[in-house]
């Protein structure tokens, strides 16, 4: 069973709405991003309080407008990263994150201001899939894209 969210906001009153997944994010859990031609798979290897809250995270990532996520292709780049100030960032994809509890966080989009058409917001899709199922073509049945109403 795949389970579908959709996170968006800002923090700045005035400039668009902030909007969490309804439930937290747990370590191993596969996240898929979109926007425009930009498409990413993560997943969360540590999410952990502190001072400051840290989470580690594996991805892939492509923005040639292809959906299949295959680390072994050359046009598909890959990594491990470190939050930074609260925020997962995978090349031209931003978004927020917070800790919850010992191996689960929140996670957000960026803000995008009021009267910015949908079509320019996030998609994403959160899956009880693993990061060792990709390669994953974000076109598959099964996976629900959502983007902020």
């Amino acid at each position: 069973m795949l389970l579908a969210a959709l996170v968006g906001g800002c923090a700045v009153v005035g400039h668009g709405r902030s909007t969490a997944h309804n439930g937290t994010v747990k370590d191993g859990q596969l996240l898929l991003l979109r926007k425009g031609n930009a498409i990413a798979a993560l997943s969360f290897t540590r999410q952990q309080h502190g001072n400051p809250d840290v989470a580690e995270f594996n991805w892939v990532y492509r923005d040639d407008g292809g959906t299949l996520l295959d680390p072994a292709l050359p046009e598909v780049q890959s990594g491990h990263s470190t939050t930074v100030q609260s925020r997962v960032e995978i090349k031209s994809l931003h978004m927020g994150w917070s800790y919850a509890s010992s191996g689960r966080g929140y996670v957000y989009y960026d803000c995008f201001p009021r009267g910015q058409s949908l079509g320019d917001a996030w998609a994403i899709s959160v899956t009880d899939l693993q990061f060792k199922d990709l390669p994953l073509d974000a076109k598959a049945q099964g996976l629900h894209w959502q983007q902020k109403p």
